[in-house]
């Protein structure tokens, strides 16, 4: 029997259920955040492009966000060529599919579910603040990508394209192109993933001056630190969710963390800096792609290593303070203290 299939079940719910890293939960009850999220779809799609009116109040209103929109998520042309941009938005936005889509979307995503996702993310903020007491919050973005992107993080803003997450029995998912959206990621674009995708962007994008993709292990590590501010800020969550897993994937992941500590303890692999190969220990995918990993491993398992690196980490330096640990632990340090158990 192969070393990746020797499991012993004995307490299984434990592995599936129990989120297997805590810290003590501040009360940020009394935390203030400025918190805002605007409903871009439908201003967007409801707009009449043939009134110069409603398309300056559209900028009034989105400003720097609607000429990313326009130019940069849509690639509809530049915003400051107003017939041209009005003409491509205009068609854009009565076409039968797209339609369709945006009623979908409305659908889905009624006033009630919206508001729902308002407080996990005002909640989510409020840690956030609690840790980073300095930051700016961004404004929550919800818009209509016809599915270009899921998530798009910038400085002033966190765009969340809600046609993504529509749900994986979804009508809209279920008829994309497989050879562009194949099954694994369809599986993904869940309505309870919009939160943790939504903040590990905004995390990540934060923090983007850190990421050095060198070696292997700086990428794991850097990935690592983002999911355990993640932790932070979402504690009551469970890590399936943060990590875009199945019940069954995080079982797999935490089951045969020693096995797949095993493939990556190798000079050859912990620090190979072909961007490639990298990529096929963080990129998402059917299983994780590298080395002796097997076809029933979950994707991202260099992240989900980071993660467990980070956290043996601070078990073992509770003294350490988060701008420290984030800002000025190294990679190497954080890995002199990784004792995974057989």
């Amino acid at each position: 029997m192969s070393k990746w299939h020797i499991f012993v079940v004995f307490s299984l719910s434990i592995l599936i259920f129990s989120c297997a890293e805590t810290v003590p939960k501040p009360d940020v009850s009394a935390v203030s955040v400025d918190y805002t999220s605007h409903r871009f779809d439908r201003a967007f799609f409801y707009c009449n492009f043939e009134d110069s009116a409603a398309i300056q109040s559209l900028y009034r209103d989105y400003g720097d966000f609607l000429v990313e929109y326009v130019e940069g998520i849509m690639a509809l042309g530049p915003v400051d060529s107003v017939f041209s941009f009005s003409v491509e938005a205009a068609q854009m936005t009565t076409m039968p599919d797209i339609v369709a889509l945006e009623a979908e979307v409305n659908r889905v995503f009624d006033d009630n579910t919206i508001a729902s996702l308002d407080a996990d993310f005002e909640e989510a903020f409020r840690y956030y603040r609690h840790y980073f007491p300095e930051d700016t919050m961004p404004k929550i973005i919800y818009m209509n990508t016809i599915f270009n992107y899921g998530i798009y993080p910038m400085d002033k803003y966190l765009g969340i394209g809600l046609d993504f997450f529509l749900g994986p029995d979804n009508e809209f998912i279920r008829s994309l192109p497989p050879d562009v959206f194949p099954q694994y990621q369809r599986d993904k674009m869940r309505p309870d993933y919009i939160v943790p995708n939504a903040m590990f962007g905004h995390l990540a994008v934060k923090h983007q001056d850190l990421y050095n993709e060198s070696n292997l292990l700086e990428t794991m590590i850097f990935y690592g630190k983002m999911m355990y501010i993640l932790d932070l800020v979402l504690p009551d969550m469970p890590d399936s969710l943060k990590m875009n897993y199945s019940s069954r994937e995080m079982e797999w992941a935490k089951a045969y963390e020693y096995n797949t500590w095993k493939e990556l303890a190798n000079e050859k692999v912990l620090y190979n800096g072909k961007a490639a190969d990298i990529r096929r220990w963080v990129n998402d995918g059917p299983f994780t792609n590298a080395g002796n990993i097997p076809n029933d491993s979950p994707s991202r398992l260099g992240i989900f290593m980071g993660r467990q690196m980070v956290w043996s980490y601070i078990k073992k330096n509770e003294e350490v303070s988060l701008h420290d640990l984030i800002y000025k632990t190294k990679s190497e340090e954080i890995l002199r203290h990784y004792k995974p158990k057989k």
